[in-house]
């Protein structure tokens, strides 16, 4: 734990530990541990374990007591940390605060941060964050009905999803939005698509 000798914030230290010990959410809370890393071995000031649906997750806090706001290296750092022992959620708290480029780092990349005068607050209401990663994005065809008209000048409404000449048509219609042929309203209204 990095110290300016604040006998306040390590009070408030050892409130937090022990509020973060009696949150029945959590498996273990543990403090001023060392965890294997990629580098060697890393001190942790605060490991939070928990467990949802069988995947064990790990928060990592770590207590910055400086006179001064920490700066970006200091998220970066700890950033590096938290890849290091393979946390899946980071709190940075500091006694006065974080420069406006280390904010939006920590923004950027997850890390919670917070000043000791609301960590007490932000780590009580932290709970358990699940990771999430998104793989894919995909428009959705919904409510579609149309009016489908053929060379010969017949024409007939359709409320289906179907093929024609084995070619699913909001495949061919996807990927002519996504190669920009055809502009698609965001929002319901009527169009007139022709397939290329």
């Amino acid at each position: 734990m990095a110290r300016n000798d604040g006998k306040e914030f390590e009070e408030l230290l050892r409130e937090i530990y022990s509020a973060l010990t009696a949150n029945d959410c959590y498996s273990t809370v543990e403090k001023n541990i060392q965890l294997p890393g990629a580098d060697g071995p890393r001190q942790i000031d605060v490991l939070i374990r928990s467990e949802v649906a069988g995947m064990p997750l790990m928060t990592v806090i770590e207590c910055r007591d400086f006179n001064k706001k920490l700066d970006v290296t200091a998220v970066d750092a700890f950033q590096s940390k938290l890849v290091d022992v393979g946390a899946n959620k980071g709190v940075l708290v500091a006694r006065k605060g974080f420069s406006g480029t280390a904010i939006h780092k920590a923004k950027r990349v997850g890390i919670t941060l917070c000043t000791a005068s609301n960590a007490h607050e932000i780590l009580l209401s932290l709970g358990i964050q699940l990771p999430v990663v998104v793989t894919e994005i995909a428009a959705q065809l919904s409510g579609c009905h149309g009016t489908l008209k053929l060379d010969r000048g017949d024409t007939f409404e359709t409320t289906a999803i179907f093929t024609v000449n084995d070619k699913w048509l909001p495949a061919i219609f996807r990927d002519e939005v996504l190669r920009e042929l055809f502009k698609c309203p965001l929002q319901g209204g009527s169009v007139e698509w022709i397939p290329h």
